[in-house]
């Protein structure tokens, strides 16, 4: 039972360790350009290799997180959500909502191996 919490240890250092290193300003930049832009070829690129490490996940996570947060993405979904209400509300926009987050996800998916498409 020990070695399963010198594990969990272990995880949790290597978290700590991940998120303390500093964020490039790279990711967000190119997730503008496509969010502003409306470009959506990246969605349709093909995946290469998977990510498959905690820290290329962390990083994936962090690219979404920062494409969410750009002005760009925010103004879309505020307007959304002044039309529509919040997703949760199921009040319509579904679809309208699907696609602005597929702009970020599709930007950003595959750049770890994944289909950028739904």
């Amino acid at each position: 039972q020990a070695a399963m919490f010198d594990d969990l240890d272990e995880l949790c250092d290597t978290i700590n360790d991940l998120e303390s290193k500093p964020v490039s300003s790279q990711p967000a930049q190119a997730n503008a350009a496509v969010i502003s832009s409306g470009a959506d070829s990246a969605a349709r690129a093909e995946p290469t290799s998977r990510a498959s490490t905690l820290e290329e996940f962390l990083c994936m996570q962090r690219d979404l997180l920062e494409g969410f947060a750009e002005p760009a993405f925010q103004k879309e979904l505020t307007k959304l959500n002044l039309l529509y209400g919040k997703g949760f509300e199921d009040r319509g926009g579904e679809d309208e909502r699907a696609r602005l987050f597929l702009k970020v996800q599709g930007a950003v998916m595959p750049k770890y191996g994944y289909s950028g498409t739904q």
